[in-house]
């Protein structure tokens, strides 16, 4: 078993956690300082509930049971919502780009600048 640690990264002016021993990010944290930072009121559930969203998760465990050779990978393995005042979102990282490009456009852009820098 890892021994868990929360690293801070910097993505532009947020503080992003992610926990080391399965390297799901906090989305909970990202959308919070989001919110406070733009005055809007986005929510996580909103993202869940997006038809695209649920394609492209669909398409995660697609590709991870290809990966794994498998059919056993499920929805759970790319997020773990906790409910309470401790509560948090964590998300696999392919997921919480998307959710990332989904909270903010500007972050959209710089993603899809950098991949279309790298090609």
């Amino acid at each position: 078993m890892k021994t868990n640690q929360n690293l801070i990264r910097k993505m532009g002016d947020f503080n992003v956690t992610q926990r080391t021993s399965d390297g799901m990010f906090d989305a909970t944290s990202l959308i919070k300082q989001w919110n406070e930072k733009s005055g809007q009121k986005k929510m996580i559930a909103h993202y869940f509930e997006n038809q695209p969203t649920k394609e492209f998760m669909n398409a995660l465990v697609d590709e991870e049971n290809k990966y794994r050779n498998t059919d056993k990978s499920t929805l759970s393995m790319f997020y773990e919502k906790k409910r309470g005042i401790k509560g948090n979102t964590w998300m696999h990282p392919l997921l919480f780009i998307d959710f990332a490009m989904w909270i903010n456009p500007v972050f959209k852009v710089q993603v899809l600048k950098f991949v279309y820098d790298e090609l």
